[in-house]
């Protein structure tokens, strides 16, 4: 038991030690890599308004928190400087990085549900482009939408009217 203590059991904390820096090395590199996608969505979907998000972590109260801000005229701004569509934007771009983020684990799918309330003309615009290139990187993704400008992302578009008392089912593909 002594042999093992002696020499096991410190190569063992060792391999344990390795792992934690490991792990945290990985959960830096991944959050450096959806702030980075994030950045780029958010500035094209503001059209370079905003020139990209900082993600910082702090400690409050023994609790780590992100905190995000965006850059407004090589400034850090807090979110609060925001209109509403630019805080939908901000959303917007965070769900989708995290998606380009995930399909390199695999992911085959993204579904995103209404993703354009309080979006301005020109940011349904934005996103139409976002979807025919970022997200042609995902192998299946299904948006469910009221917004007919999104039908241009499409390459197949099932509708569903209420007529007469019943659903009706049309499906287009292009």
């Amino acid at each position: 038991i002594r042999i093992i203590e002696n020499t096991v059991l410190p190569e063992l904390k060792s391999i344990r030690e390795k792992f934690r820096s490991y792990r945290t090395l990985l959960a830096e590199a991944a959050f450096k890599e959806v702030e980075h996608y994030a950045s780029e969505i958010f500035e094209e979907l503001t059209e370079g308004k905003y020139s990209g998000i900082v993600l910082k972590r702090e400690i409050e109260r023994n609790r780590e928190k992100v905190k995000v801000r965006v850059m407004y005229q090589g400034n850090e701004k807090d979110i609060s400087f925001l209109s509403g569509g630019e805080l939908i934007s901000l959303g917007l771009a965070f769900r989708l990085a995290l998606s380009m983020f995930m399909i390199k684990g695999k992911v085959p799918i993204l579904i995103l549900d209404e993703p354009t309330p309080f979006l301005d003309e020109e940011r349904r615009k934005k996103l139409v482009d976002i979807m025919n290139g970022y997200l042609k990187r995902i192998p299946q993704v299904i948006v469910v939408s009221h917004d007919d400008e999104l039908k241009d992302a499409a390459d197949r578009v099932i509708s569903v009217e209420f007529s007469g008392g019943a659903s009706k089912v049309s499906i287009q593909e292009w």
